[in-house]
């Protein structure tokens, strides 16, 4: 009993420095461990440490449920925002062969699923299409194949999936909560405030740059109209985004503080204001669908 439950206490302790620090021990080999004796763990010799981004949590959280779900779409493409794509890359080769391997585990009980194994298999299905990943992502892999084996001698029968999931569900529930969402969206206001106030002092720079040069420039152009419209277009559908992103995060900022009547436990508001960006939000992308320019 008393493995058992130092298995349990290790595996709890790694998975927390994982999905929640973002900070971990890349050396978590049995003489690094002490266990006390009332079970309680002392990680040590703190060399060899490595260190996951809010992104890469919620990367690694989508591509572990994903890989539950048997989504080879969702896997590959997860994959494809963590790794660095080569020049020359075949994504259909690429999912057919990560296809290929998520099939294997489809008659193997989940707890016998080994992510060191799954991370493992899957970089090297990477390298062979001349995808890299980060660093920190092959140390945590090295780590995993290092405490799997240490957690099941202590405890045969633990269920690695059923210890991870909760820490990947709350990645996702978190990155939905209303304030993480006002957040995102206030980020993105600022990035695009920033982009219009330093865009006359670029174009002022290439402008002074057109006329300092002794160099001839040539232009010839075509259909000019048809760029005019594109680019009035463009222009209403970023005002629609823009008008889309406000309504969001006023939203998120009234159902956070419970301003306003309640349904069923929900700001009526909030359900008034998030329908209507949703309506907003799918009639701007309908637009774009029905232009070809997805």
């Amino acid at each position: 009993m008393f493995k058992k439950e130092v298995a349990g206490r290790l595996l709890d302790s790694y998975l927390k420095q994982v999905f929640k620090d973002g900070f971990f021990h890349a050396d978590p080999h049995p003489g690094n461990i002490f266990v006390f004796e009332d079970g309680k763990l002392c990680f040590h010799d703190f060399g060899m440490m490595g260190h996951l981004s809010p992104e890469m949590r919620e990367n690694l959280a989508d591509w572990f449920l994903a890989f539950l779900d048997r989504d080879i779409d969702g896997v590959a493409d997860v994959y494809l925002r963590i790794g660095i794509v080569g020049e020359e890359f075949n994504r259909q080769a690429f999912k057919k062969n990560m296809g290929d391997f998520i099939e294997e585990y489809y008659n193997i009980p989940l707890k016998e699923f080994s992510l060191a194994s799954i991370m493992e298999k899957s970089i090297k299905i990477g390298r062979a299409h001349g995808i890299s990943v980060p660093s920190d992502l092959l140390l945590l892999g090295k780590a995993f194949m290092t405490v799997e084996p240490i957690v099941r001698e202590l405890n045969p029968d633990f269920n690695l999936v059923e210890s991870m999931q909760p820490y990947a569900v709350t990645i996702i529930k978190n990155r939905l909560s209303p304030s993480k969402i006002a957040k995102e969206g206030m980020k993105f206001l600022l990035d695009l405030q920033r982009v219009f106030r330093e865009a006359p002092k670029a174009f002022e720079v290439i402008l002074h740059n057109a006329r300092e040069s002794k160099g001839e420039l040539r232009l010839k152009h075509e259909k000019l109209e048809d760029l005019e419209n594109h680019i009035d277009r463009s222009s209403n559908r970023l005002a629609f985004a823009i008008v889309v992103a406000s309504i969001i995060i006023g939203t998120s900022s009234i159902a956070q503080h419970h301003i306003g009547p309640s349904i069923w436990g929900f700001s009526a508001l909030g359900i008034v204001g998030y329908s209507l960006a949703g309506i907003l939000g799918l009639r701007l992308i309908w637009a774009i669908i029905k232009a070809g320019r997805l």
